[in-house]
């Protein structure tokens, strides 16, 4: 793990920092944190940096030595391969990403630039950029994992990020996968976001969704945010929502596809309680804003950016499976 440096414990501030070319075997092409509370990246350079996910010295619980004969001590290769640029290891929290640009950063598993593994919480990235980086996995950007809670993504652009669904993996997130709960994305742009599936290395192109973002936790809220020119094969051209009580208000959706089909929203039979609130699209028919597989507790107040008059309430028992949500 960590190309360039590992950090263990509390209390680290980098700053200032520029991290070029570094590659890990494992997790965190340029850094890799563990056991990490209060860290902080601030007006820090991470390029072309590669988390390759071949190390053969990665167990579950790493607190005991490697034992084949247990499942949680025996070496498992799909914990390896997190984080292109930055990987912060289960349990982080209170960390911030602050002023800082990802480029071209590549991770064989989940999370093109940054990844907060499962059970990390009150973590922020704010005021950064994030250009062409790539995941084969989830998250062409940043993958949060399961129980990621209360983390917050504060005007920051993202540009060209992708998924690209190789070597049997699935993307879900083009440019976000976010499996935590009472997550805040405001004042953020996606662009030109994309999820892909590699159909001939084993990726399952029925389950490629969320080109911007993938959604499974409860209490999301994602306000004054723009999507833009974002990609899907299967569900979800911007945002794929698995989740409930997800708002999604004053946002902006222009050109976001999914398969061919422009839509604007989509939740499963699974998700309740999601409200999109004075949003725009520029798609050519209200039908078009909202796929559902259940038209139950959701509630849509979009209006089309084409004619700006017009305020429609959208019917979300469509077919369609939502290019955009």
């Amino acid at each position: 793990d960590a190309g360039a440096i590992m950090f263990t414990g509390s209390h680290e501030y980098i700053y200032n920092a520029t991290f070029i070319n570094c590659t890990a075997a494992g997790r965190g092409g340029a850094v890799f944190l563990q056991d990490n509370h209060n860290v902080t990246f601030e007006l820090c350079v991470f390029e072309n940096n590669y988390a390759k996910g071949i190390a053969n010295n990665t167990w579950a619980n790493y607190t005991q030595e490697r034992n084949e004969a247990n499942d949680d001590t025996k070496v498992d290769y799909k914990l390896t391969g997190h984080g292109g640029a930055v990987a912060f290891d289960v349990n982080a929290k209170d960390c911030k990403i602050i002023d800082s640009n990802f480029t071209q950063n590549l991770a064989r598993r989940n999370g093109g630039a940054l990844n907060f593994d499962d059970g990390s919480t009150n973590n922020m990235v704010k005021n950064c950029r994030f250009d062409n980086n790539t995941v084969y996995d989830d998250g062409g950007a940043i993958n949060f994992g399961k129980g990621s809670d209360f983390c917050s993504i504060i005007d920051t652009i993202f540009y060209n990020n992708t998924g690209q669904g190789r070597f049997t993996s699935t993307t879900k997130g083009g440019t976000i996968c976010l499996e935590g709960s009472n997550i805040t994305i405001d004042g953020s742009k996606f662009i030109l976001g994309a999820a892909y599936a590699n159909v001939t290395e084993g990726a399952k192109l029925n389950q490629t969704d969320g080109g911007a973002l993938f959604v499974t936790g409860n209490y999301v809220n994602i306000t004054n945010t723009e999507f833009d020119s974002c990609y899907a094969p299967n569900y979800a051209g911007a945002i794929k929502v698995i989740g409930n009580y997800i708002k999604v208000d004053n946002c902006t959706f222009e050109n976001c596809t999914m398969n061919g089909v422009v839509n604007l929203i989509m939740d499963t039979d699974v998700t309740d309680f999601v409200a999109i609130e004075d949003c725009t699209y520029d798609f050519d028919a209200t039908t078009d804003v909202i796929a559902s597989e259940d038209n139950e507790n959701h509630y849509v107040n979009a209006t089309k950016l084409k004619s700006p008059a017009v305020d429609s309430v959208v019917d979300i028992s469509s077919s369609e499976k939502g290019s955009a949500i």
